[in-house]
């Protein structure tokens, strides 16, 4: 009984604390949840340059971003044909609005990590060679360590199936990381965090390859070192 009358307390308190918000706070939230992004968010500018105009409705005043701005969204406008136009500041003397589509087309957020995702997301060949690239190792290293070989074929085998499950069922996932991504996937959705281990997994695979390798290749001209000189004082 008294977890469930402080069950029912936080609930009261959380539904009572959604009653307060203002209707502008309101639609600022849901547009965070349905297009991953929302005021203040940081933005840098990759097409050569981003028009902007004064207003949703004018077409004439017009100033531009370049390439490498950045950028901030200062405001949200959604019109009564839908399109959804964004107030982008630069600073003082460069700002204004664009529309979502323009705007998502031309810029990518401003973290290293979604930077690494727009750059595969528009080079889906340089993915494809480095999965191969893996898998290759992974064939290289047969002989020197035939565990960590098959590990890494079989972690790259099931990274590609749950990025392509989630592609597939769960693209939300995928856009809330790109715009919000993290290094800790223990804070992410079960989905993601499984993808992001795998990765995590690669990654340390490929540390521990690097180790093997150099141990070996130590070891082989240590050996060939001392075969020589034990042959030369021999001779």
């Amino acid at each position: 009984m008294l977890f469930s009358g402080l069950a029912s307390a936080q609930r009261f308190e959380q539904t009572d604390s959604l009653q307060e918000l203002t209707l502008e706070q309101a639609d600022s939230l849901f547009f965070r949840f349905s297009h991953h992004y929302t005021i203040n968010y940081n933005f840098i500018v990759r097409a050569d340059s981003l028009a902007l105009v004064s207003h949703e409705t004018d077409i004439i005043d017009t100033s531009y971003v370049y390439k490498d701005d950045r950028i901030a969204v200062a405001n949200i406008s959604q019109t009564d044909s839908d399109t959804i136009w964004i107030k982008i500041f630069r600073d003082q003397m460069t700002m204004g609005w664009t529309t979502e589509n323009a705007l998502l087309d031309s810029t990518m957020p401003d973290d290293t990590i979604s930077q690494a995702i727009n750059y595969f997301m528009h080079h889906i060949s340089m993915m494809i060679f480095i999965l191969v690239c893996l898998a290759l190792i992974g064939i290289l290293f047969w002989k020197i360590n035939r565990v960590y070989s098959v590990f890494l074929i079989i972690l790259e085998i099931a990274t590609v199936a749950v990025f392509v499950f989630l592609q597939h069922d769960a693209p939300e996932y995928l856009w809330e990381y790109y715009f919000n991504p993290s290094v800790n996937p223990f804070i992410l959705p079960r989905e993601m965090m499984i993808l992001l281990l795998l990765v995590w997994m690669i990654l340390i695979v490929l540390m521990a390859y690097v180790f093997i390798l150099f141990d070996y290749i130590s070891h082989k001209y240590h050996f060939n070192d001392t075969s020589e000189s034990l042959n030369g004082a021999e001779n």
